[in-house]
């Protein structure tokens, strides 16, 4: 947050990529990450696509429905990998496949991935909350939960709330990650009012809920 204090531009991030960094970065840094095992399922709500007439975003065509959109071409894959790197140290590769679903609002992603060298799933993910809540301890917006199951869109629509939970795929040997906030809210428009008050010296909570 201090390096934001008197700074003439700042880049704010979009909804997908901010949701997809809070989930990884920090586990980017840490260094936890296996190269080549991430794939993020995200899953929005139409405002995510904006607000224009297109056929797809109609509510007669997204009521009872859910599909995948750009999967080979996602504007938001290089910003989202862009910043992994640069946390990591090293090259950093995902599979990105975004939905969208028939609510106005909200995104979550699940991440799926393998901690490096811990096979052990159950202990790979002690290794990604202790990660996770190291770097949010302070943070008063991000709540690090103790698993997946507990996030909900339902818990950061309307806020600048956002909530990370952790849980062990046993099975698949990998570590499950579910992030979820408000696309219009941290995601964007709350987002630039946190980091607004950050540029001007304000309580970083000034005007959010």
């Amino acid at each position: 947050p201090g390096a934001l204090a008197g700074q003439r531009l700042v880049a704010n991030p979009g909804a997908y990529a901010t949701t997809v960094l809070l989930a990884l970065q920090p586990l980017a840094k840490a260094g936890l990450v296996e190269p080549g095992s991430v794939v993020v399922d995200a899953k929005a709500g139409s405002s995510t696509a904006g607000r224009k007439a297109r056929i797809s975003l109609l509510f007669s065509e997204l009521d009872g429905n859910c599909y995948a959109n750009r999967i080979d071409r996602h504007q938001y894959t290089t910003e989202i990998l862009q910043e992994l790197e640069a946390a990591s140290g090293a090259g950093f590769k995902l599979t990105l496949a975004t939905h969208l679903m028939p609510v106005a609002r909200g995104v979550l992603a699940t991440c799926y991935l393998r901690v490096r060298g811990e096979s052990d799933a159950r202990k790979a993910a002690e290794l990604v909350r202790h990660a996770l809540r190291s770097a949010y301890t302070k943070s008063p917006f991000v709540q690090v939960l103790d698993r997946g199951e507990d996030v909900q869109l339902k818990s950061v629509v309307g806020t600048n709330r956002c909530l990370i939970g952790a849980t062990a795929d046993t099975w698949g040997e990998r570590v499950v990650i579910v992030c979820a906030l408000d696309n219009l809210g941290k995601g964007t428009a709350g987002q630039a009012i946190q980091n607004a008050n950050l540029v001007f010296g304000l309580p970083e909570t000034t005007g959010l809920i």
